[in-house]
């Protein structure tokens, strides 16, 4: 089929209509028309790196821009706008327009005259970018692509203990896969991170403070990308103070009626209030039932248990560590028996802290037993589970 095309620039979706005049008799004509499954872009003017475009916005309309990109550092887009007041998105999609459904990312808000987002390690071919409003007036506004340089942003938490190892967020910019994170003080003192890498925008760094007597005192940040040898320093961006404890805090919640038999959701709330690093612990869930049944989290498997077990994991960074603030919420669908009785659960963590009375032999047959997922495959449960090890020790309370 051979169709025109359109005389306007712009977003276009081909609609295909089978007998529109109803020239043949058809009972069910509800299965004759059908969209296309992606977009057609006709030519969206282009928008590249230091060459700005701008334009006029409008209420429930797209103003979508082409930018051909290369392999390189980040890209950083960036809406500015005079005039324009209420709800904005600023949405970006590798090989097709995005939608309000699909994108590769966005980022919206109400009354912003800015609006940032990044491509990390942009790929060669075209990226499309979208501006839409759902309300306010319209108005003017400017899009602009520029490569970004290799930066620290910030780091989080800024403030740790000497007492032990503390892991922090690293943010910023064009960090390469190999990059290695240390920290330098007043006294030429430097300690060389553990890096856990997560994106060319994010780096987790665990410092071992204890083993190198590191005195308290700022310390400047620096990433260096060995490959090329590039680095970049953050001054007194961490706060090492003497001391510091582990301190793992966890509470729990769940409605306070329900029907016999029905689901509801146990939401746990947990993390890291000291000063350095905290393993993760075991949750232990105990109910006055035997036949509870709980949702291991991450799967659709049940277990009917009276005792329910799992790990309290960081989801971000590495996963058997909770640094320094760090707080996680988890919610564990749980249904309940049949039965018109009370259900009530407890919580007890343990493995978190050397005082939480756990200084007991851990069985680790045991433990995989009660606490891996028959979906968990061996490449994901053995590196977690011997790293693991590695942190508590043979004791629950080492």
């Amino acid at each position: 089929m051979t169709v025109s095309a359109p005389e306007q620039p712009g977003v276009y979706y081909l609609y295909v209509l089978a007998d529109k005049d109803d020239d043949v008799g058809d009972p069910s004509r509800w299965n004759n028309a059908g969209f296309a499954a992606g977009a057609l872009a006709v030519d969206l003017p282009a928008l590249s790196v230091q060459d700005p475009v701008t334009g006029e916005a409008s209420r429930n309309q797209w103003r979508y821009f082409r930018l051909d990109a290369t392999p390189g550092n980040t890209l950083l887009l960036t809406r500015e706008a005079m005039g324009v007041s209420g709800q904005s998105g600023l949405y970006v999609r590798y090989g097709a327009p995005p939608t309000l459904d699909e994108y590769d990312d966005r980022v919206t808000g109400s009354n912003l005259e800015e609006q940032q987002l990044r491509i990390l390690s942009p790929m060669d071919g075209t990226y499309y970018v979208g501006l839409y409003m759902t309300s306010g007036a319209d108005g003017a506004f400017t899009v602009s692509a520029e490569r970004t340089e290799l930066e620290i942003a910030r780091v989080e938490a800024d403030r740790v203990g000497n007492a032990g190892s503390a892991t922090v967020l690293v943010e910023g910019d064009n960090f390469a896969p190999d990059a290695q994170v240390r920290i330098e003080g007043d006294d030429d003192k430097v300690v060389e991170a553990d890096v856990y890498y997560e994106s060319p925008a994010a780096l987790y760094a665990t410092f071992p403070l204890a083993d190198a007597n590191a005195a308290a005192g700022a310390y400047d940040v620096v990433v260096v990308n060995l490959a090329d040898g590039e680095q970049v320093k953050l001054p007194g961006a961490l706060s090492v103070v003497d001391g510091g404890e582990a301190e793992f805090n966890a509470s729990l919640s769940m409605p306070g009626s329900t029907r016999p038999g029905r689901v509801m959701d146990v939401l746990v709330e947990y993390g890291n209030t000291g000063l350095i690093d905290v393993s993760a612990p075991v949750l232990t869930f105990t109910s006055n039932h035997d036949d509870c049944k709980w949702m291991i989290p991450g799967t659709e498997d049940w277990v009917e248990r009276k005792v329910f077990r799992l790990l309290g994991l960081s989801s971000t960074g590495p996963v058997t560590v909770l640094r320094p603030g760090q707080t996680e919420t988890l919610v564990i669908p749980l249904t309940v028996p049949f039965r018109p009785e009370p259900v009530t659960i407890s919580l007890f963590s343990m493995g978190a802290t050397p005082t939480d009375g756990s200084n007991t032999p851990i069985d680790w047959v045991k433990f995989e037993e009660d606490v891996r997922s028959a979906r968990m495959c061996d490449e994901r449960w053995n590196p977690a589970l011997a790293n693991l090890q590695e942190q508590i020790g043979p004791n629950w309370g080492d």
